[in-house]
């Protein structure tokens, strides 16, 4: 990760989104999945966000077929949801 005394932050930098933002934004502070994981549930405390005007969150999970099952949802599919 960069540290150039940018104001900007983007997430996700090594997916197909956070490498087109490397090259317009080449002075902001860029993270991969490896360096900051959003999943990860202490994520708020993993950083001193107030560091930052801007956070782009350029992460994405891109496993269509996947993400579209129950597992991919993270729910069981034995379990009923209802809305």
């Amino acid at each position: 990760m960069n540290h150039r005394g940018s104001s900007t932050l983007i997430l996700g930098a090594n997916g197909q989104l956070g490498r087109a933002l490397r090259r317009l934004l080449p002075q902001a502070d860029f993270a991969s999945r490896a360096e900051i994981d959003v999943r990860d549930p202490r994520l708020d405390s993993s950083r001193d966000w107030g560091r930052y005007d801007t956070v782009i969150n350029a992460a994405a999970y891109t496993n269509v077929d996947h993400a579209e099952t129950a597992e991919g949802h993270g729910r069981d599919p034995r379990r009923q949801f209802s809305c």
